[in-house]
């Protein structure tokens, strides 16, 4: 991932001189990843043991919770980078692919799960209520997910028998909103959260029948509109020297 950073770094005034807006787009967004809890979906309604004969888990009048990230303050809420590329259908509408891969955890009171995940997925924007720069966005994809995942008793690290997943493959559904501002003509700043549904309830490490899991991505990152080809002012060009010297402190954050 930090070779296409360092490509895109060392290609950006190419992109972008002479081009100072069109039709096509490229995002990269840098932002946390969790695990997210849903109350209507328990671990289990049975008692589960281990090969010593200790219970993990109650009785079916006793379920563990979804485990969920930053669950009592634990650090397990990760960060990726999610890149995106599209093009413009008209002037407010915006279809593309996005690319990223993460590292995802979470906890409950017994147990705790790590896993991480690449996700590939098609994606619709649609930008409105743009005023003074600042645009509302909504956004809505499907993608595929290859996931790998394992389960772990807090109490002592102790992996859970008959859970976890390896190089799983899931469809996903992906729905958001945002901010967006325009910094120049052809660059934007955003801010947006999307809520992933994984159509696979192992996802987690667990599968208890629900048939799906869920994350979010909460995230900040640049776009950039490239395409066709026109002049550029004296501020236009000072925007991009400034762009290319702030994104090597994004490759030193990653």
């Amino acid at each position: 991932m930090k070779k296409i950073l360092i490509i895109l770094f060392i290609c950006s005034p190419i992109l972008l001189m002479g081009q100072s807006k069109g039709s096509f787009m490229f995002k990269m967004n840098y932002g946390m990843v969790s695990d997210s809890y849903h109350p209507n979906s328990h671990l289990s309604d049975a008692t589960v043991e281990y090969s010593d004969g200790e219970s993990i888990y109650g009785s079916i009048n006793n379920p563990s919770d979804d485990m969920q990230s930053n669950y009592n303050d634990r650090d397990d809420v990760e960060n990726a980078l999610q890149l995106s590329a599209g093009y413009f259908v008209c002037d407010n509408l915006l279809v593309g692919l996005n690319f990223m891969n993460s590292d995802i955890g979470g906890s409950n009171d017994v147990q705790y799960w790590n896993g991480s995940f690449k996700d590939r997925s098609l994606f619709a924007e649609y930008e409105f209520c743009n005023k003074y720069g600042v645009g509302f966005l909504a956004k809505a994809g499907v993608g595929r997910i290859k996931f790998t995942s394992d389960v772990n008793r807090l109490l002592d690290d102790a992996i859970v028998p008959n859970t976890g997943f390896e190089d799983e493959n899931a469809s996903k559904l992906m729905y958001g909103a945002g901010l967006s501002y325009k910094v120049y003509k052809f660059i934007k700043l955003n801010i947006e959260v999307t809520r992933n549904i994984v159509n696979h309830d192992g996802f987690d490490g667990w599968d208890n029948g629900t048939n799906k899991d869920r994350y979010l991505y909460t995230s900040a990152g640049l776009s950039f509109n490239i395409g066709t080809k026109n002049e550029i002012s004296p501020k236009d060009k000072g925007a991009i020297r400034d762009i290319h010297l702030l994104l090597p402190l994004l490759l030193i954050a990653m």
